[in-house]
């Protein structure tokens, strides 16, 4: 995605520069994205029907600065395949504009599912801008690697499960939106979402099983 150099020599000192700012602002805003939602639910009492409404609006700008991720793959600023950066990128922002924005619904809103999904992402994205941006540095801590090959256990299932809660009821007033069209987007979506997760959760685990077994002298190297 965001912090891997395209050749073995590393990105130029001015595009590295670039990727360091980009994954810091990254992190900053995912971290104030979980700060809203985590304020909203302990001002309210654990009520997740309001989580959309103190969180979403920065959800959806940060989640739509993630387009650069493409921009970044199709210049060759790092070496992440340019299709699989588009499919992920809209996956989620189908979510967020095509599901979350346009339905001013509480039934979708205010699903809990919108919670668990935010949280997700959240923790999720601050794990990995941080691995990229520390790893553009020279040097990625144990612990943040630790957290990179063991989080997505649990975090991924969470997401994708949230999302595709989220997605499918959507789809019952599709038709009132947007016609057909916004429905079979829906479905097709929606079950793209198996074998899409599989693909993505056994490369996890595939880089997982190659960074267990590295030295571990050179863990806090690896890429």
């Amino acid at each position: 995605m965001a912090g891997k150099s395209v050749d073995k020599n590393g990105p130029s000192a001015v595009i590295k520069a670039y990727l360091i700012a980009y994954n810091a602002a990254s992190i900053v805003g995912w971290a104030n994205a979980q700060w809203l939602l985590v304020d909203s639910l302990s001002n309210t009492g654990g009520d997740f029907s309001k989580s959309y409404e103190a969180s979403g609006w920065l959800v959806t700008v940060v989640q739509t600065c993630a387009i650069l991720e493409v921009l970044h793959s199709a210049l060759g600023f790092v070496r992440s395949p340019i299709m699989t950066t588009l499919m992920q990128i809209f996956s989620r922002l189908l979510l967020v504009w095509g599901v979350l924005h346009i339905y001013d619904d509480q039934s979708i809103r205010g699903h809990p599912a919108y919670t668990t999904m935010v949280i997700a992402w959240t923790i999720t994205e601050m794990v990995r801008y941080s691995y990229y941006g520390l790893n553009l540095v020279g040097e990625v801590p144990s612990i943040l690697l630790w957290c990179r090959y063991n989080f997505f256990w649990v975090l991924y299932p969470l997401g994708a499960g949230s999302e595709w809660i989220l997605l499918m009821k959507a789809r019952h007033g599709a038709y009132q939106l947007g016609g057909s069209i916004l429905y079979w987007l829906y479905v097709i979506q929606g079950v793209v979402y198996f074998p899409g997760f599989y693909i993505l959760y056994t490369h996890m685990i595939k880089q997982r099983q190659s960074y267990v077994s590295k030295p571990s002298a050179a863990k806090s190297k690896s890429a």
